[in-house]
Parts: structure tokens; C-alpha cells; sequence
């Protein structure tokens, strides 16, 4: 599919929500992610409903240099431009799993280290004997980390 049809897609999405009187399509909430094929990294030119009063001409350029690469698809939702997750400082969270805009899971490996640090400083730091501190690894600390761990597919 083409942004164009993405942007058709967000656009009717709309009006269904306004259809409904209650609901309503929040841009500032909203992200936006393309993947496509950049020949030699460079930035990809497409004209949209050519010979129409809706002409437009649009560049697209890769987040990355790599052929396949993510971009910003331009989209709006009620004349307002969505952000592209490239943009963000930090990578957004779907469904519990960080996604950032080159598909690496860096974020989560050092918010995973960062997580298991703070952890084991917290139980070290209490005046509790061996076992008591054992336990809280296993049924503290594991717990906490077991979410990501079963999300991320990270190497031994």
C-alpha cells in the first residue's frame, strides 16, 4: 500500500470516529511508520493524484542508510501532521514491547540493564541475611524482569 492509501485509511478512520459523537482521533497520540526500499539511500519522489486539484508532489527520505529503511509517511488526522516514531526521544511501547523507528531493541536491552541494576542495588542495600536475599532475587527481582525477557529475543 501507498501513503496515499494510508492516508485514505486515517482520513475514513475519522469520520467513523466522528460518526460515533463521542470519540474523536487525538494526532498528539498518534505515531506514524513507513518501510520501503531506498535505492542507494537516497530520497524517493512521488507525485499523488496527478491532473486533479489534489496534486501534490511528496519526498520521502530514509531514517537510515540501508536499502530498506523506515520513513516518515507524512500522514495527517484532522489537519494535523502525526509524528513520526523517529522523531520521538525514546521508542514507543506496543503491546509492552519498545519499537523504535530502525527496529533495534537497544532501548530495551539498556532499560533491561538499567531495571536489573537498580534491583539488585535495592536488595543489596537492605540488612537482610543470605537466604532472605535470595529469596528476593527469585521472587522479586526475577518477576520483575520476566515481562521483557519473554518479549525481547536477546542472546545468551
Amino acid at each position: 500500500p501507498t501513503t496515499c492509501r494510508w492516508q485514505r485509511l486515517v482520513d475514513r478512520f475519522q469520520e467513523m470516529l466522528s460518526w460515533t459523537g463521542t470519540m474523536r482521533l487525538k494526532p498528539a497520540k498518534c505515531r506514524s511508520f513507513g518501510m520501503r526500499k531506498f535505492i542507494n539511500g537516497r530520497p524517493v519522489t512521488r507525485r499523488y493524484n496527478i491532473g486533479t486539484a489534489d496534486e501534490r508532489t511528496v519526498i520521502y527520505t530514509p531514517a537510515q542508510q540501508t536499502v530498506h529503511s523506515s520513513f516518515d509517511p507524512q500522514l495527517t488526522a484532522v489537519g494535523t501532521p502525526i509524528k513520526f516514531i523517529g522523531h520521538d526521544v525514546m521508542p514507543f511501547k506496543f503491546l509492552g514491547m519498545f519499537v523504535s523507528h530502525d527496529l533495534t531493541d537497544t532501548y530495551a536491552r539498556e532499560k533491561l540493564s538499567a531495571t536489573l541494576n537498580t534491583l539488585l542495588e535495592l536488595v543489596d542495600a537492605r540488612p537482610l541475611s543470605g537466604w532472605m536475599k535470595v529469596w528476593l532475587y527469585n521472587y522479586y527481582v526475577a518477576t520483575k524482569l520476566s515481562w521483557m525477557l519473554m518479549l525481547y529475543d536477546l542472546p545468551l
